[in-house]
């Protein structure tokens, strides 16, 4: 009986934390992209910190781009058990060597700018 309340806090604290992460990335995003695919950028960056929160945190980049008048989404996953840098930096400057309007997110910095944030 003891045990329960503790995982409960325990429940709270992640579900606090992942609320908190989906609103501060809410802020930084919502005056560059449309609410439909902020919507969608949201709903997968919640499984994303669910992830981080229960599990570990790796490398993670959301790739954002408008081409002509529709956005393009895609979450990159570069984990830590491989030796992928080369691979990440040769993508990002593809990414940004284009000319359309984009926005790089690297959730692993942004979450554990932000738990600073939280614990100091």
């Amino acid at each position: 009986m003891k045990n329960k309340p503790l995982a409960l806090s325990s429940f709270r604290k992640r579900k606090f934390l992942k609320t908190y992460m989906l609103m501060k990335l809410y802020s930084k995003l919502k005056k560059n992209v449309p609410d439909k695919v902020l919507e969608k950028i949201l709903f997968n960056s919640k499984k994303v910190f669910s992830y981080f929160n229960d599990c570990k945190i790796e490398e993670i980049y959301i790739f954002i781009k408008k081409e002509k008048r529709n956005w393009k989404i895609e979450f990159k996953v570069y984990p830590s058990y491989k030796d992928n840098n080369e691979k990440k930096i040769i993508e990002i400057i593809e990414f940004y060597s284009s000319n359309n309007e984009k926005y790089l997110v690297n959730l692993k910095h942004f979450y554990l700018t932000n738990l600073k944030q939280i614990l100091i």
